[in-house]
């Protein structure tokens, strides 16, 4: 699961969801899709809020992914989503998908890490958790209470460039 880059707020004209990213963002998410490339974690899929910040995000993730050449899927739901919401859209999958990438919003990501860790996490822009469900098929799926949180991954913590 990702949040979205860093976001920009200069127009204050604009609708929350048609914010587009910042510098920081447009550096960050590329980035972000580099480093999953360098450690051979290339999902199978992307879903992402239709926002323009998280939509943006994922183009950027997936064209940097250097591996990727799975599908880009806009879901409205996921825009400012709640953890169920996730976990409901995660049953829809296909089984040959192994690994996808969610790409949100806060505080929905950052519940949703918290809910498969032992602690409360924080799910910064363009941070990316690893959770893994052991189960068989998607739709499998029952809670976030089966879920482990393997690693999480915040742009400023990591050494990659």
């Amino acid at each position: 699961m990702m949040r979205h880059a860093k976001s920009s707020w200069s127009d204050g004209c604009l609708a929350d969801h048609d914010r587009p990213l910042n510098n920081r963002g447009l550096r960050d998410a590329p980035r972000m899709g580099r480093f999953l490339d360098s450690i051979s974690l290339v999902p199978d899929a992307i879903i992402s809020s239709t926002a323009n910040r998280a939509l943006t995000t994922a183009k950027l993730l997936s064209e940097n992914c250097g591996g990727f050449n799975g599908e880009l899927v806009e879901y409205e739901a996921f825009y400012h989503a709640p953890p169920s919401i996730y976990l409901e859209r995660a049953t829809l999958l296909d089984d040959s998908t192994s690994i996808v990438m969610f790409v949100g919003h806060n505080p929905g990501m950052a519940e949703v890490a918290s809910m498969v860790s032992e602690n409360w996490e924080t799910m910064p822009t363009a941070a990316i958790a690893r959770v893994e469900f052991p189960v068989d098929s998607w739709v499998d799926v029952q809670s976030f209470s089966q879920a482990t949180l393997v690693e999480l991954w915040k742009p400023k913590e990591i050494d990659f460039e």
